[in-house]
Protein backbone atom coordinates (compact mmCIF):
# COMPACT_ATOMS: atom_id res chain seq x y z
CA UNK A 1 0.00 0.00 0.00
CA UNK A 2 0.89 3.92 -0.64
CA UNK A 3 0.09 6.10 1.94
CA UNK A 4 -3.45 7.17 -0.20
CA UNK A 5 -4.13 3.83 -2.08
CA UNK A 6 -4.45 0.74 -0.75
CA UNK A 7 -5.78 -2.79 -2.45
CA UNK A 8 -8.45 -4.82 -0.17
CA UNK A 9 -8.30 -7.92 -1.64
CA UNK A 10 -7.68 -9.88 -5.22
CA UNK A 11 -9.29 -11.94 -7.43
CA UNK A 12 -7.11 -12.77 -10.21
CA UNK A 13 -5.77 -9.94 -12.15
CA UNK A 14 -9.07 -7.74 -10.51
CA UNK A 15 -7.93 -5.67 -7.39
CA UNK A 16 -10.73 -4.39 -4.93
CA UNK A 17 -8.92 -1.22 -2.74
CA UNK A 18 -9.65 2.21 -2.05
CA UNK A 19 -8.23 5.61 -2.82
CA UNK A 20 -7.59 7.60 -0.07
CA UNK A 21 -9.00 11.09 -0.46
CA UNK A 22 -10.48 12.99 2.12
CA UNK A 23 -13.89 11.32 1.44
CA UNK A 24 -12.34 7.71 0.44
CA UNK A 25 -13.01 6.18 -2.81
CA UNK A 26 -13.73 2.65 -3.28
CA UNK A 27 -12.20 1.20 -6.45
CA UNK A 28 -12.18 0.37 -9.30
CA UNK A 29 -14.10 3.45 -9.78
CA UNK A 30 -14.59 6.32 -12.16
CA UNK A 31 -12.66 9.05 -11.16
CA UNK A 32 -13.89 11.99 -13.58
CA UNK A 33 -14.78 14.10 -10.15
CA UNK A 34 -11.82 13.39 -8.03
CA UNK A 35 -8.86 14.27 -10.63
CA UNK A 36 -6.86 17.26 -10.79
CA UNK A 37 -4.54 17.71 -13.65
CA UNK A 38 -1.44 19.14 -13.35
CA UNK A 39 -1.04 20.19 -16.72
CA UNK A 40 1.69 18.94 -19.46
CA UNK A 41 5.56 20.24 -19.53
CA UNK A 42 5.58 20.12 -23.84
CA UNK A 43 4.80 23.87 -23.75
CA UNK A 44 6.35 25.15 -21.13
CA UNK A 45 7.60 24.43 -17.34
CA UNK A 46 4.97 24.10 -14.58
CA UNK A 47 5.29 24.35 -11.15
CA UNK A 48 4.63 21.75 -8.85
CA UNK A 49 1.06 22.10 -7.72
CA UNK A 50 -0.26 22.23 -3.86
CA UNK A 51 -2.62 19.61 -3.98
CA UNK A 52 -5.40 18.65 -2.10
CA UNK A 53 -6.35 15.44 0.11
CA UNK A 54 -9.75 15.95 -1.49
CA UNK A 55 -8.64 15.00 -5.10
CA UNK A 56 -6.39 12.88 -6.82
CA UNK A 57 -3.42 15.52 -8.49
CA UNK A 58 -1.70 14.23 -12.06
CA UNK A 59 1.37 15.97 -11.41
CA UNK A 60 3.03 17.73 -14.22
CA UNK A 61 4.01 15.48 -17.03
CA UNK A 62 4.64 14.81 -20.67
CA UNK A 63 2.35 11.78 -22.46
CA UNK A 64 3.43 9.67 -25.10
CA UNK A 65 1.02 7.94 -27.23
CA UNK A 66 1.29 4.13 -28.19
CA UNK A 67 4.08 3.18 -30.59
CA UNK A 68 6.33 6.49 -29.35
CA UNK A 69 10.24 5.59 -29.73
CA UNK A 70 12.01 4.72 -26.41
CA UNK A 71 14.38 6.97 -27.22
CA UNK A 72 12.39 9.90 -27.58
CA UNK A 73 10.41 8.83 -24.09
CA UNK A 74 13.71 8.72 -22.24
CA UNK A 75 14.78 12.31 -23.95
CA UNK A 76 11.62 13.66 -22.74
CA UNK A 77 11.85 11.45 -19.37
CA UNK A 78 10.03 13.39 -16.49
CA UNK A 79 11.22 13.63 -12.31
CA UNK A 80 8.25 13.40 -10.64
CA UNK A 81 8.71 15.04 -7.44
CA UNK A 82 8.09 13.78 -3.86
CA UNK A 83 4.57 15.23 -2.39
CA UNK A 84 2.45 14.37 0.42
CA UNK A 85 -1.04 14.20 -1.24
CA UNK A 86 -2.49 11.82 -3.18
CA UNK A 87 -0.62 12.02 -6.37
CA UNK A 88 -0.52 10.36 -10.04
CA UNK A 89 2.22 10.41 -12.26
CA UNK A 90 2.07 9.52 -16.01
CA UNK A 91 4.12 6.74 -17.87
CA UNK A 92 3.50 4.28 -20.58
CA UNK A 93 3.57 0.34 -20.36
CA UNK A 94 7.59 1.11 -21.64
CA UNK A 95 8.35 3.48 -18.90
CA UNK A 96 6.64 2.19 -16.16
CA UNK A 97 8.98 2.73 -12.39
CA UNK A 98 8.15 3.41 -9.26
CA UNK A 99 8.00 7.26 -8.85
CA UNK A 100 6.71 7.18 -5.83
CA UNK A 101 3.35 8.24 -6.35
CA UNK A 102 -0.07 6.30 -5.82
CA UNK A 103 -1.70 5.95 -9.01
CA UNK A 104 0.20 4.98 -12.46
CA UNK A 105 -1.59 6.30 -15.46
CA UNK A 106 -0.72 4.99 -18.91
CA UNK A 107 -0.82 7.05 -21.35
CA UNK A 108 -0.67 4.73 -24.36
CA UNK A 109 -3.37 2.84 -23.40
CA UNK A 110 -5.65 4.23 -26.17
CA UNK A 111 -3.26 3.13 -28.71
CA UNK A 112 -3.76 -0.76 -27.29
CA UNK A 113 -7.62 -0.83 -25.89
CA UNK A 114 -9.52 -2.72 -27.90
CA UNK A 115 -6.62 -5.02 -29.34
CA UNK A 116 -6.69 -8.18 -27.02
CA UNK A 117 -3.02 -9.49 -27.46
CA UNK A 118 -0.97 -6.04 -27.09
CA UNK A 119 -3.60 -5.42 -24.19
CA UNK A 120 -2.65 -8.38 -22.34
CA UNK A 121 0.90 -7.77 -23.12
CA UNK A 122 1.41 -4.13 -21.98
CA UNK A 123 -1.13 -4.25 -19.01
CA UNK A 124 0.96 -7.30 -17.85
CA UNK A 125 4.48 -5.19 -18.66
CA UNK A 126 2.93 -1.89 -16.84
CA UNK A 127 2.24 -4.64 -13.95
CA UNK A 128 5.28 -6.35 -13.29
CA UNK A 129 7.37 -2.70 -13.25
CA UNK A 130 4.97 -0.87 -11.08
CA UNK A 131 5.07 -1.56 -7.17
CA UNK A 132 2.15 -4.12 -6.81
CA UNK A 133 0.30 -1.93 -4.66
CA UNK A 134 -0.61 1.04 -6.19
CA UNK A 135 -3.74 2.17 -8.45
CA UNK A 136 -3.63 2.05 -12.08
CA UNK A 137 -5.35 4.47 -13.99
CA UNK A 138 -6.30 4.09 -17.94
CA UNK A 139 -7.93 7.61 -18.96
CA UNK A 140 -9.80 7.77 -22.54
CA UNK A 141 -10.83 4.24 -23.09
CA UNK A 142 -13.44 3.04 -21.16
CA UNK A 143 -17.10 2.41 -22.02
CA UNK A 144 -20.27 0.46 -20.79
CA UNK A 145 -18.71 -2.18 -23.31
CA UNK A 146 -15.61 -2.69 -22.14
CA UNK A 147 -15.63 -1.49 -18.37
CA UNK A 148 -15.81 -4.26 -16.99
CA UNK A 149 -13.23 -6.35 -18.80
CA UNK A 150 -10.74 -3.35 -17.75
CA UNK A 151 -11.45 -4.02 -14.19
CA UNK A 152 -11.31 -7.80 -14.88
CA UNK A 153 -7.35 -7.02 -16.37
CA UNK A 154 -6.72 -5.31 -12.96
CA UNK A 155 -7.31 -1.74 -13.75
CA UNK A 156 -8.29 0.05 -10.67
CA UNK A 157 -9.67 3.63 -12.12
CA UNK A 158 -11.69 4.67 -15.49
CA UNK A 159 -12.80 7.74 -16.19
CA UNK A 160 -15.94 8.33 -18.89
CA UNK A 161 -13.93 10.61 -21.63
CA UNK A 162 -14.36 8.35 -23.92
CA UNK A 163 -18.11 7.64 -23.61
CA UNK A 164 -18.67 11.22 -23.81
CA UNK A 165 -16.95 11.93 -26.74
CA UNK A 166 -18.74 9.31 -28.85
CA UNK A 167 -22.12 10.72 -26.75
CA UNK A 168 -21.12 14.03 -28.60
CA UNK A 169 -20.48 12.27 -31.54
CA UNK A 170 -24.05 10.94 -32.15
CA UNK A 171 -23.66 7.75 -30.67
CA UNK A 172 -25.83 5.62 -27.62
CA UNK A 173 -23.54 3.40 -25.97
CA UNK A 174 -24.97 0.34 -24.34
CA UNK A 175 -23.14 -2.71 -22.58
CA UNK A 176 -23.35 -4.66 -25.60
CA UNK A 177 -22.96 -2.41 -28.52
CA UNK A 178 -23.29 1.24 -29.66
CA UNK A 179 -25.72 2.75 -31.86
CA UNK A 180 -26.45 6.06 -33.41
CA UNK A 181 -28.63 8.28 -31.47
CA UNK A 182 -30.48 9.64 -34.46
CA UNK A 183 -31.35 6.02 -35.47
CA UNK A 184 -33.36 4.83 -32.13
CA UNK A 185 -36.95 5.66 -31.48
CA UNK A 186 -36.79 4.60 -27.83
CA UNK A 187 -33.51 4.15 -25.51
CA UNK A 188 -33.37 0.80 -24.63
CA UNK A 189 -31.11 0.99 -21.69
CA UNK A 190 -32.88 1.60 -17.47
CA UNK A 191 -29.71 2.28 -16.18
CA UNK A 192 -29.98 5.83 -13.64
CA UNK A 193 -28.66 8.10 -16.57
CA UNK A 194 -31.26 6.81 -18.59
CA UNK A 195 -33.83 6.22 -16.65
CA UNK A 196 -37.01 8.98 -17.34
CA UNK A 197 -35.71 9.69 -20.69
CA UNK A 198 -37.39 6.89 -22.54
CA UNK A 199 -37.92 8.59 -26.08
CA UNK A 200 -34.53 10.32 -28.28
CA UNK A 201 -36.57 12.94 -28.40
CA UNK A 202 -36.40 13.36 -24.50
CA UNK A 203 -32.27 13.88 -24.92
CA UNK A 204 -32.08 15.40 -27.91
CA UNK A 205 -34.98 18.52 -28.55
CA UNK A 206 -34.06 18.32 -32.32
CA UNK A 207 -34.80 14.69 -32.66
CA UNK A 208 -37.94 15.09 -34.13
CA UNK A 209 -36.16 17.57 -37.47
CA UNK A 210 -34.18 14.51 -38.26
CA UNK A 211 -36.40 13.31 -41.02
CA UNK A 212 -35.23 11.26 -43.95
CA UNK A 213 -35.00 13.70 -47.16
CA UNK A 214 -37.53 10.85 -48.77
CA UNK A 215 -40.26 11.67 -46.50
CA UNK A 216 -40.13 15.44 -47.74
CA UNK A 217 -39.54 15.00 -50.88
CA UNK A 218 -43.30 14.43 -51.48
CA UNK A 219 -44.64 18.05 -50.19
CA UNK A 220 -46.31 20.68 -52.06
CA UNK A 221 -44.14 22.12 -54.46
CA UNK A 222 -42.26 25.39 -54.40
CA UNK A 223 -42.82 28.53 -56.92
CA UNK A 224 -39.52 27.14 -58.24
CA UNK A 225 -40.02 23.79 -58.59
CA UNK A 226 -43.91 24.58 -60.49
CA UNK A 227 -41.92 26.71 -62.64
CA UNK A 228 -39.77 24.35 -63.12
CA UNK A 229 -42.02 21.27 -63.97
CA UNK A 230 -44.08 23.58 -66.53
CA UNK A 231 -40.83 24.61 -68.53
CA UNK A 232 -40.13 20.56 -68.80
CA UNK A 233 -43.42 19.89 -69.51
CA UNK A 234 -43.00 22.22 -72.69
CA UNK A 235 -39.86 20.62 -73.59
CA UNK A 236 -41.14 16.78 -73.75
CA UNK A 237 -44.79 17.36 -75.44
CA UNK A 238 -44.31 20.63 -77.75
CA UNK A 239 -44.76 24.29 -77.05
CA UNK A 240 -48.52 24.82 -77.82
CA UNK A 241 -51.34 22.74 -78.42
CA UNK A 242 -52.51 21.73 -82.02
CA UNK A 243 -54.53 24.37 -83.47
CA UNK A 244 -55.24 26.56 -80.66
CA UNK A 245 -51.52 27.67 -80.34
CA UNK A 246 -52.27 28.21 -76.47
CA UNK A 247 -49.62 27.24 -74.29
CA UNK A 248 -50.10 23.77 -72.34
CA UNK A 249 -49.97 23.99 -68.96
CA UNK A 250 -50.91 20.46 -67.90
CA UNK A 251 -49.37 19.33 -64.76
CA UNK A 252 -49.20 15.33 -64.24
CA UNK A 253 -47.13 15.40 -60.99
CA UNK A 254 -43.75 16.35 -60.01
CA UNK A 255 -40.66 15.40 -61.89
CA UNK A 256 -37.99 13.74 -60.72
CA UNK A 257 -36.07 17.82 -61.29
CA UNK A 258 -38.32 18.85 -58.75
CA UNK A 259 -37.95 16.41 -56.58
CA UNK A 260 -34.58 16.81 -56.61
CA UNK A 261 -34.96 20.78 -55.62
CA UNK A 262 -37.95 19.93 -52.81
CA UNK A 263 -35.37 17.43 -51.44
CA UNK A 264 -32.87 20.26 -51.17
CA UNK A 265 -35.32 21.85 -48.47
CA UNK A 266 -34.62 18.87 -45.91
CA UNK A 267 -32.34 19.76 -42.82
CA UNK A 268 -28.69 19.27 -43.12
CA UNK A 269 -29.22 16.19 -40.29
CA UNK A 270 -31.73 14.45 -42.69
CA UNK A 271 -29.07 15.25 -45.62
CA UNK A 272 -26.45 13.93 -43.38
CA UNK A 273 -28.16 10.76 -42.29
CA UNK A 274 -28.60 9.81 -46.16
CA UNK A 275 -25.14 10.40 -47.05
CA UNK A 276 -24.22 7.69 -44.16
CA UNK A 277 -26.53 5.35 -45.03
Amino acid sequence: MTDYFEVHGRDGAARAGELRLSDPLATPALVDDSVDDGGGLWAADREVPRGYRELLTVLPHRSFPAGTDETVQDAFAVAYPDVDYPSAAVVTSDTAADHGADVYILSDAPGFVGHAAAFRDEIIAAREALPPDTGLYLSGVATPRNAATLVYAGVDLLDAKRARVRGLQGFYLTREDEQFLADLTELPCSCPACRGKRTVADVDPDADTRIPPCSTARTAPTTTSMRSDRNSRRSADGSATAGSGTTSRRRHGTTSGSRRRSGSSTTSTGMWRSGRR
